[in-house]
């Protein structure tokens, strides 16, 4: 609603070079797509209500995707559909829930961040349960200078729980 879009065009490949913006990768492009197809089936299924703050959601989503270590990452996510989704509809969650806060925009650019990264040490298997991927995300994150170390720690923290269970700590 905010931005007024209505036609999204995927170029191909041999078109990048036409591309003025680093959101119009082909990467970037999937990601809006699947951020537009998922918020649609959430207003479909009525499961929580992100139609009022679509425009704002995909703002801060194009402003993340900016950023080069989250095109990779979600280059990267192109072999595993279910990790993509999952990642995507956690930012779109987590952002929906920072504009009811109302964040800054900062705060919700570090917020989405956050969310799409949170399952980077998976790979290429999509198991939540499994109890080495928050650190080998962790891992992952801090070899990268460019990657603010809160969303590494997000990244390690996001399975521990306030009554000491979780992992991969379980304080």
């Amino acid at each position: 609603e905010k931005f007024k879009v209505e036609v999204i065009e995927i170029k191909e490949e041999s078109d990048e070079a036409a591309q003025t913006s680093s959101t119009s990768t082909v990467t970037a492009q999937k990601a809006i797509s699947t951020v537009i197809n998922l918020s649609d089936t959430m207003f479909d299924c009525r499961t929580l209500s992100v139609k009022d703050n679509i425009g704002a959601i995909e703002g801060v989503i194009h402003s993340i995707l900016m950023r080069p270590f989250i095109q990779q990452f979600l280059g990267a996510c192109d072999k595993n559909e279910l990790l993509y989704q999952h990642s995507l509809r956690t930012a779109i969650l987590s952002i929906n829930m920072g504009l009811m806060q109302k964040l800054d925009t900062l705060n919700l650019e570090y917020l989405g961040m956050c969310a799409i990264m949170h399952d980077c040490g998976m790979g290429n298997e999509f198991k939540e349960h499994d109890k080495e991927h928050p650190f080998l995300g962790f891992t992952q994150l801090r070899e990268n200078p460019e990657v603010d170390m809160l969303i590494a720690v997000v990244c390690l923290q996001h399975h521990e729980y306030y009554n000491g269970t979780g992992f991969p700590f379980a304080f």
